[in-house]
């Protein structure tokens, strides 16, 4: 599935914005509530790897595991238990290594920073650059709190469909000021 838009020669490059998933594994993009990939993960032992994978299935210079039947296309039973069981694992991450703030505190500091009241965090202003303390509180709330998607869009008042929208904006955006600005005061504070 991962290779279809580039077998379709809708893009150029494996990593590329498409109608897949990948780059959610690779963690360049969101990830949709709906996407599960920490399985995939850990059975692949990391996200580059799971690019490599693909990019070798691509290039046809895979070889198959040796717990792999290719003539049956399954792996064998006792080789399936041990990677579910390496699945199931916990792993930390990064963001779950990192120390996290109240989302509460880090409303506050955006409130601060941008100068705004904590009504103005949640009006909607459409546009480029529109709203900046906005866009500057979902990226934080992301950042510095760890907050899911979902938890964002209920702290902020923004529809869940939106923040996945506005932090991939914020990533495009990020060299606009004032928004680059405090998050590069944001990151020297981390």
């Amino acid at each position: 599935i991962h290779r279809n838009p580039l077998e379709a020669r809708l893009i150029r490059r494996l990593d590329s914005s498409a109608w897949t998933s990948h780059r959610a594994y690779l963690g360049r993009d969101s990830v949709s509530d709906w996407l599960t990939i920490d399985v995939i993960i850990k059975l692949f032992g990391g996200r580059s790897n799971v690019h490599k994978f693909v990019r070798s299935v691509h290039t046809k210079a895979i070889e198959y595991p040796a717990d792999f039947d290719p003539d049956t296309g399954l792996f064998k039973k006792k080789a399936i238990t041990k990677r579910i069981q390496r699945a199931n694992q916990p792993v930390a991450t990064a963001s779950q290594s990192r120390r996290f703030q109240p989302a509460e505190k880090i409303l506050d500091e955006v409130c601060q920073m941008t100068g705004v009241k904590r009504r103005e965090l949640t009006r909607a202003v459409r546009g480029p650059g529109a709203n900046p303390a906005r866009r500057l509180a979902i990226w934080a709330l992301s950042y510095a709190a760890g907050l899911t998607h979902k938890e964002i869009a209920m702290e902020l008042k923004v529809p869940f469909y939106q923040v996945s929208r506005l932090l991939s904006r914020i990533r495009k955006e990020e060299q606009l000021q004032p928004l680059r600005m405090w998050m590069d005061v944001w990151r020297s504070k981390s």
